[in-house]
């Protein structure tokens, strides 16, 4: 049987942040089916189905193209590791031997808690399920022409840019971001372009990283 995730939210929202975030479309609507089922209600509306017969929080169909996009690791919604408590202390975790650290910053007024930095990396990168959860929709984007190759050698195109302000420590940077549409353990990946605009030293054997901070 399958077993679904917790979304943390109405069937309806999640709908409509996937689709805002570019990883849902609506179904072509359909006439209603002749003869009409008994369950088939005409005064109740799907937004996934853009029709009537059921509300969007009972759709079946809806919930399972969740459950798909969730199995791909392309969203998280039920236990976003993004928070709305904001506490600027500047945290380190482990990492695997080919990372470099994690951090936890602040994004307008949200707890990252997953953002990665790492020295390999040649952009700075903003995956889409990070967007989709902090309601950023594709309108935010900058134009971006780049295809990269990603962290498992396939070609991923760049759905575009964002350029935020994020709370590292006690200093805010402009950060311009990278959006791809991959699967991550991370909410955000800083690379070398912050790396080099902060000066920062990150250190695998002590798990911190260490920037001057000017003020």
């Amino acid at each position: 049987m399958l077993q679904f995730s917790q979304l943390g939210m109405p069937l309806s929202r999640a709908f409509q942040k996937l689709a805002e975030g570019g990883l849902l479309t609506a179904l072509a609507p359909k006439p209603p089916p002749q003869p009409m089922p008994p369950h088939f209600r005409l005064d109740l509306h799907c937004a996934y189905h853009q029709g009537p017969g059921h509300d969007t929080n009972h759709c079946s169909a809806l919930r399972h193209a969740i459950q798909d996009l969730i199995d791909q690791g392309l969203v998280n919604l039920g236990q976003p590791s993004v928070t709305t408590n904001p506490l600027p202390a500047h945290t380190t975790h482990s990492m695997s031997p080919l990372l470099v650290v994690f951090i936890t910053c602040i994004l307008l007024s949200h707890r990252v808690q997953s953002v990665l930095l790492n020295n390999g990396s040649a952009l700075n990168v903003y995956p889409l399920a990070t967007v989709v959860t902090l309601d950023f929709a594709p309108s935010d984007f900058g134009s971006s022409t780049q295809t990269l190759r990603a962290y498992n050698s396939t070609q991923r195109e760049v759905m575009g840019t964002l350029t935020i302000d994020l709370l590292i420590g006690l200093t805010t940077f402009s950060i311009l971001f990278q959006v791809l549409r991959i699967p991550s353990f991370f909410d955000l990946l800083l690379g070398r372009p912050w790396i080099h605009q902060a000066r920062a030293i990150p250190s695998s054997l002590h798990q911190k990283v260490k920037f001057i901070h000017d003020g």
